[in-house]
């Protein structure tokens, strides 16, 4: 077994009925704090310009822009809603681990809950926690801290906590799960390992560097 399959075996092994009354209970506070962090974040610098783009850019309307009311492509959705959550640093953030997890999780969870529709409060509860609790584990098992680095740990292992969040609520089996959680590693920072196994990823990470540049300018 590897990292990955664990990461899989745990993911798909979590229920509801698993989560203590008081992870519950933190993981409702959480998502209340994310939104209200949105709601200052709205009209923070540079989400109007967001909002404008996912305007001009278009598509299927699948999920909502938090405080505007824009559906627009999921992607599109929880990119601008994560932005607008993080916009003023007043989201939950995980001291030892130094991820910002809720505002990777929430608007992720959120945005696809939505598009894919007739997910339960127990079903989207369990995947936010599963998605947070992933992010704080690998950057807990970190042995150097971003802050000696420079690499942002929040950046790199949320979009592994993402991924997994994700395919929990669009209940992917282990092998789709796995996938995505390779694909999401391909994300995070680029990696020789699709070379190694000759994977697509090779060409599609090439043009994640290309999207990445445009969002950049």
């Amino acid at each position: 077994m590897d990292i990955a399959s664990d990461l899989v075996d745990y993911a798909l092994g979590l229920d509801f009925e698993a989560l203590p009354v008081d992870v519950v209970d933190s993981a409702k506070k959480i998502v209340l704090d994310t939104l209200g962090a949105a709601i200052a974040g709205s009209t923070a610098p540079g989400i109007g310009v967001l909002v404008d783009m996912a305007r001009d850019w278009g598509g299927k309307p699948e999920s909502r822009v938090l405080i505007y009311g824009d559906k627009v492509p999921v992607t599109h959705a929880a990119w601008i809603n994560g932005a607008m959550a993080r916009a003023h640093d007043f989201d939950e953030f995980h001291e030892k681990a130094i991820v910002h997890s809720a505002t990777s999780i929430v608007p992720a969870a959120l945005a696809i809950a939505e598009k894919v529709g007739g997910v339960n409060g127990r079903d989207f509860l369990c995947a936010m926690v599963l998605g947070i609790d992933i992010m704080a584990r690998i950057g807990l098992s970190l042995k150097r801290s971003p802050n000696v680095t420079g690499i942002s740990t929040t950046y790199q292992v949320g979009t592994l906590g993402v991924a997994v969040a994700v395919a929990k609520l669009l209940r992917l089996d282990r092998r789709e799960m796995l996938h995505a959680l390779g694909i999401a590693y391909g994300q995070a920072a680029g990696n020789s390992q699709c070379v190694i196994e000759g994977s697509v990823m090779v060409h599609i990470q090439q043009g994640l560097t290309v999207q990445a540049g445009i969002l950049s300018s």
